[in-house]
């Protein structure tokens, strides 16, 4: 009975591999979910991960562009400012610069006309004017220069005051013809010549001549030149229409002085002349009193002695 319980058939076999099977099976299968399962919750953490930092790195990106943009509008914005206050610091600068200008160039015709109404020669009167423009420190010309008059027989101009000249410049521009040199061109133009450096316009040159530049002014009165201004200035310096409008309000004002003092002094010599005439006048008409008056004494002598004579003469009739 034994025997016969414990003996297993083909078929009960082949039912167990059947069932060992089924149960691997399953288990493969739950193993597999496992792993499917815990593979998914894992690309779930990894992409929650990804999300997380891609959204962080957005966000970052976000906030950096944000702040980036910020930063160029707070820049913008810096040098707009930057911008104005130069701006206004150099408009305040050159109001303060006009400003001392204004005042200088006021003071300094001031003085030209208060020196014109003192008692002084034409020569001296030249000299105060030339010192005036020399010594405003606005005006960039260095402290050196010249004024010339015209000589109306020869329209030469003549070296009538300077300060600070070479003594080849005295040599070569104590007179200058019409057309010579800078000078010489204003006389033919009449009008103001300025060289910011030594070019081919300048005729009088010398060894050892210092590179410099010029602004020459006409002094003109009723359309007739009366003489030329003749300032230094360094070489390379730029044209400006101030200091052009301020040295020609000069040489205007300039122009009306000497006029002035040119009259007053044919005033004057006239007046020598006429006292000088006077004078030899008075001692002609005292000399000829003198004779006159000796010709009258004279006369009576004469008279006198014939009157004598007369008498003598009846009385020694009388005594015959």
């Amino acid at each position: 009975m034994a025997s016969k319980s414990l003996s297993f058939t083909n078929k009960d076999f082949a039912l167990f591999n059947k069932q060992d099977v089924t149960i691997e099976i399953v288990k493969d299968l739950a193993r597999v979910q496992s792993f499917v399962n815990q593979t998914l919750w894992k690309l779930s953490l990894i992409s929650g991960l990804i999300l997380l930092a891609f959204g962080l790195m957005i966000n970052q990106g976000v906030r950096r562009r944000f702040e980036n943009v910020r930063l160029q509008e707070q820049k913008e914005q810096l040098n707009s400012a930057n911008i104005e206050l130069k701006k206004e610091i150099t408009d305040r600068k050159l109001a303060e610069e006009k400003n001392i200008w204004d005042q200088q160039s006021k003071t300094a015709m001031s003085n030209l006309l208060e020196t014109s109404l003192e008692p002084l020669h034409l020569y001296n009167l030249l000299e105060s004017a030339l010192r005036i423009l020399l010594e405003l420190s606005w005006l960039s010309i260095q402290s050196k220069g010249s004024i010339f008059l015209i000589d109306r027989k020869t329209e030469e101009l003549v070296l009538t005051v300077q300060q600070g000249l070479s003594k080849q410049i005295l040599h070569s521009c104590a007179r200058i013809k019409p057309g010579h040199c800078l000078c010489g061109r204003v006389v033919k133009s009449h009008k103001v010549i300025f060289a910011s450096h030594i070019n081919e316009l300048h005729d009088v040159q010398y060894d050892g001549m210092k590179p410099h530049g010029h602004y020459c002014i006409p002094i003109i009165s009723k359309e007739r030149l009366l003489g030329v201004i003749n300032l230094y200035v360094n070489e390379g310096h730029q044209h400006n229409y101030e200091e052009e409008n301020f040295l020609v309000s000069i040489a205007n004002t300039l122009a009306g002085l000497i006029e002035r003092k040119m009259v007053e002094e044919k005033l004057h010599l006239a007046k020598k002349i006429t006292e000088e005439n006077n004078k030899q006048l008075r001692i002609e008409i005292s000399e000829r009193k003198k004779t006159a008056k000796k010709l009258i004494e004279k006369d009576e002598l004469v008279q006198i002695s014939n009157s004598l004579s007369t008498g003598c003469n009846y009385f020694s009739r009388s005594k015959r």
